[in-house]
């Protein structure tokens, strides 16, 4: 029976991004000799060599680079797994963003932020001035990005900022909104 860690398959993976046990440790906020002991083991659960060691730098194995490509969805399912937990106990959370006309955004902005922010406070809000020409562009976008000429600002709003405090914006400017 097989006991390998998500831990396990994190180190793999570092080590195969950085070709070197050591900047891997680092990676992983353990010592060297930690992360080999975490190698070794996963190796010995497995019954395959992972790394080619003697070389610099260190690289997978035949048998290495199929594992690390099934860890690499394995880690991935295991963090939206983890995401999606975490979602359901505290709310939505991520990153949303939002486009709007300049003209528009110094009068709507400082109505819809804060109730935003109270409502969903683990959310990070980015919003994009898009002049009226570029909006079909960026529309047909999958995600909606900002075109070129969009001015973007990041707006970092938290809970607590929001009970007594107001909001100030400087319209075509490209630095953040502020909570006050």
């Amino acid at each position: 029976m097989h006991n390998m860690t998500i831990f396990q398959l994190e180190c793999m993976l570092a080590v195969a991004n950085l070709g070197s046990f050591t900047a891997a440790a680092k990676q992983c906020f353990i010592t060297q000799p930690s992360l080999s002991v975490q190698i070794q083991t996963l190796e010995n659960e497995l019954g395959m060599v992972l790394f080619d060691r003697t070389t610099k730098p260190v690289k997978p194995t035949e048998a290495g680079e199929m594992i690390i490509e099934q860890a690499r969805k394995t880690v991935a399912a295991f963090k939206t797994t983890r995401d999606t937990a975490d979602s359901i106990k505290n709310g939505l959370s991520g990153k949303l963003k939002l486009g709007i006309i300049p003209s528009l955004s110094p009068y709507l902005l400082p109505l819809l932020i804060p109730e935003f922010a109270i409502r969903y406070p683990n959310v990070e809000l980015e919003v994009c001035d898009i002049a009226p020409v570029d909006i079909k562009e960026a529309l047909s976008q999958i995600s909606v990005s900002s075109p070129p000429t969009a001015t973007r600002r990041k707006v970092s709003v938290k809970r607590n900022s929001l009970s007594t405090g107001s909001m100030s914006m400087s319209p075509g400017r490209t630095n953040s909104a502020t909570i006050k």
